[in-house]
């Protein structure tokens, strides 16, 4: 979710269909370097190089948009060498539920989980990663309002409250990176 307005030079840009390719592809830091050499994963294609034999797509994008998109898909985006404008966005990376925690040994994750004590297999439980929602049976039972309308419960008040501090993290995370990106590509391919 961009807090600037991203103009279509500057904005992030995905690989149509790539995350049905069946390859999962070795994340890069912005430098361009890879994130881990030799990790087994495939090396990302030459897409500058040949950009019209891949179906890219970009928008210009305002504070109120949102892109969702699967962890697989090839994105990136351009340096951002605007002297006035800023590029900033909020990121937040869901899961479903059953999800695993995959210790690979001597791999760095992207983004790093740094005292994460999760042994592998667990389930992805504790402070590094929020329950925003689950599926429970509807009881037809809730708090109104004064206005008849439905009342938010304690445990979807707390859940957003723990969104909001996962926002104001983010941000900050987001800040720090804006001024490391590399100012020829500005890559950011990461996948968890």
């Amino acid at each position: 979710m961009p807090l600037d307005d991203v103009p279509k030079e500057r904005t992030l840009e995905f690989i149509a269909g790539s995350h049905l390719w069946g390859e999962s592809f070795r994340p890069q830091l912005f430098n361009g370097k890879p994130l881990n050499e030799n990790d087994g994963l495939e090396d990302i294609p030459d897409i500058e190089g040949n950009r019209d034999a891949f179906d890219i797509l970009d928008w210009d994008l305002k504070p109120d948009d949102a892109v969702a998109f699967d962890y697989r898909t090839l994105h990136w985006s351009p340096a951002n060498n605007s002297p006035t404008s800023q590029r900033r966005a909020f990121s937040l990376r869901m899961v479903g539920d059953g999800t695993r925690f995959a210790r690979r040994e001597n791999i760095k994750t992207s983004p790093p989980f740094n005292g994460l004590t999760l042994k592998h297999g667990y389930p992805l439980k504790g402070g590094e990663f929020y329950l925003i929602t689950t599926k429970q049976k509807n009881k037809n039972r809730h708090a109104l309002n004064r206005d008849g309308s439905k009342q938010a419960s304690a445990v979807s008040k707390k859940s957003a409250k723990k969104l909001v501090n996962i926002y104001k993290t983010r941000m900050q995370i987001e800040e720090g990176f804006r001024d490391m990106r590399s100012t020829k590509y500005d890559l950011d391919l990461s996948i968890i």
